[in-house]
């Protein structure tokens, strides 16, 4: 009897126990989880949600120092010592400033009018009216519609538009307007710093999302409006992250049609590059006669591209074009092009006046400092009569020499050493063989030729100063009825100077002597010269004297004189 009792006190205990604790937790406040920090808790006055700030009113505000709550008294006595308080979450949103002559206020919805201004993010809009909602982030403009994105550089001019900020979208009604190039507003017309920009019309423009656009009835250029010279017309051009893109469209010049296109691209910004093919070519020409042809554009890699293609003269023939460009570190580039005509001749005579033009330009630095480099310029023509007949200006059709030069050279400390590659054509006129021309002409080579140069060194202990210049290389000479094998030319030229300076004057004594050897000679005759296998020494001792008197120097900006005042510069 009594193990029951002691069992039935135990379970109204317990039922006692369960009773107050369900009492306590429907009593009081359940301590949900919260953000802990050693920072105090900003003031209710101080915080504002970014994306929900009001209008200018409200975003020049300045908090007032008494509405800043001190924290001193919830301190702990003992100096340093850690506390952590609840704080409320981070306020999700972007911060939005509003100008605008008049603003109106109903519930979320802002009535803005007179030189109204939104930015939000990287966007600044500006209208003569715009209803700003600001729960939504959806604006509705109208009148001198401008929105402008810092962060790819978009511009939209437009008489109507709505728009979304948040999402980055909208709808803009009669659009002029470019991506990735920076404008700047002149009074009359927009300038753009690129020579190359990207710039589009459209009847209606949809943004579809950052640097995506569609545009209907519209146009694209690379030419600066509101009048360029060339257009692609499309019903619909999509833009979509730096390539622009259009069907069924037609390439106008001067406002004339001139071209169907299938399918077009247009890069957006001239940082991208994108392989394809390029705008056919058609014109009409009195020696050509009717010329079509097109180009494909290759883009290797981010320093590197080619262009090849060819033309099609219905009158001569065919007519292959190239050119390869690079770019690399420093000062290295590399670029090369050819073009050629394989002509068939006019009637009746079918004179052939075909040939090929190849140039080539091309450095490279082999270290940072610029010690050793190689440098390239060359150029292979293989018929003046080609440069004559098609040559594209007057000054290069009269141009009868042609230069190539190739040179690797190591410089430090004064001193530099040099390996030449040298070749020299002149074209001697034109003579017509049948039906082909011959164009004599004269060929002069330096393959090779090592050169050692120094700079003037003041020998020790002395004024004077010394300097030696030396080279060898390996020549040749063609013409017609006479050429020469390879001959040797070796010269060495050691000089001394002694610069002298006297009341503002320069005198310049130099000595020096030249020692040259050839390891073939020439016979003199009565017709043409021959070769022989003597050699050839020159020795000779070269002297010059120079004299400079010091310089006269006028200031025009002289002190206490309407004309300035001359000065001797001394030394």
């Amino acid at each position: 009897m009594g193990h029951l009792q002691s069992q039935f006190v135990s379970l109204v205990m317990r039922a006692r126990f369960f009773l107050l604790i369900t009492a306590f937790m429907l009593c009081c406040p359940k301590p949900w989880p919260q953000t802990l920090t050693k920072q105090f808790s900003a003031t209710e006055s101080g915080s504002a949600a970014p994306g929900r700030l009001e209008p200018e009113l409200v975003a020049n505000s300045e908090q007032s120092p008494q509405a800043v709550a001190s924290p001193a008294d919830s301190l702990p006595d003992a100096p340093g010592y850690p506390i952590a308080e609840v704080v409320p979450a981070t306020p999700s949103g972007v911060p939005v400033r509003i100008t605008a002559d008049q603003q109106e206020k109903h519930g979320s919805i802002y009535t803005l009018t007179g030189g109204v201004r939104i930015d939000y993010k990287d966007y600044i809009l500006t209208a003569d009216r715009v209803l700003y909602n600001q729960e939504t982030s959806d604006a509705e403009a109208d009148g001198h519609v401008r929105l402008e994105g810092k962060r790819n550089n978009e511009l939209i001019l437009a008489d109507h538009g709505k728009l979304n900020l948040d999402l980055e979208t909208g709808r803009f009604e009669n659009v002029t307007g470019s991506v990735g190039r920076q404008p700047h507003e002149s009074k009359r017309k927009l300038v753009y710093t690129t020579a190359n920009p990207f710039l589009f019309t459209g009847r209606v423009v949809i943004k579809e999302g950052p640097e995506r656009y569609e545009i209907l009835h519209g146009t694209m250029t690379s030419c600066l409006l509101p009048d360029p010279d060339w257009r692609i017309h499309s019903p619909l051009i999509w833009v979509n992250y730096g390539e622009a893109r259009a069907k069924n469209s037609y390439f106008s010049l001067l406002n004339v049609p001139i071209l169907y296109l299938p399918y077009v691209t247009h890069p957006v910004d001239s940082e991208s590059r994108q392989s394809g093919l390029l705008i056919p070519i058609a014109s009409n020409s009195s020696t050509k006669g009717i010329v079509t042809g097109d180009s494909i554009y290759w883009v290797i890699n981010r320093s590197m591209d080619a262009t090849f293609g060819t033309e099609y003269f219905s009158k001569r023939g065919w007519s292959p074009t190239g050119e390869l460009r690079y770019r690399g570190r420093g000062e290295d580039f590399a670029q090369a092009s050819f073009v050629a005509l394989f002509d068939r001749g006019l009637a009746p005579n079918y004179i052939n006046q075909g040939g090929q033009d190849i140039l080539f330009n091309g450095r490279h630095d082999f270290d940072p400092d610029e010690h050793n480099r190689a440098v390239a310029t060359g150029e292979y023509l293989s018929s003046y009569v080609y440069r004559e007949a098609f040559a594209e200006s007057f000054v290069l059709a009269v141009a009868s020499q042609v230069t190539s030069s190739a040179f690797i050279t190591h410089n430090d400390d004064g001193l530099s050493a040099s390996i030449h590659f040298d070749r020299y054509q002149d074209f001697e006129g034109i003579t017509q063989v049948g039906n082909t021309f011959d164009t004599p002409q004269i060929r002069i080579s330096h393959i090779p030729s090592f050169d050692f140069d120094t700079v003037e060194r003041t020998l020790t202990a002395t004024p004077v100063r010394w300097g030696v210049d030396a080279s060898a290389a390996g020549l040749s000479r063609s013409e017609p009825g006479y050429a020469t094998g390879e001959v040797g030319r070796f010269d060495l030229y050691p000089h001394l100077s002694l610069p002298l300076h006297l009341d503002g004057w320069t005198l310049r004594p130099e000595v020096g002597a030249r020692e040259t050897f050839y390891s073939q000679s020439q016979i003199p005759t009565n017709t043409l010269p021959t070769q022989a296998s003597a050699t050839v020494n020159r020795s000779d001792l070269e002297a010059s004297f120079e004299l400079r008197p010091p310089v006269l120097v006028r200031d025009f900006l002289g002190a206490g004189s309407r004309c300035g005042h001359w000065s001797m510069r001394l030394g």
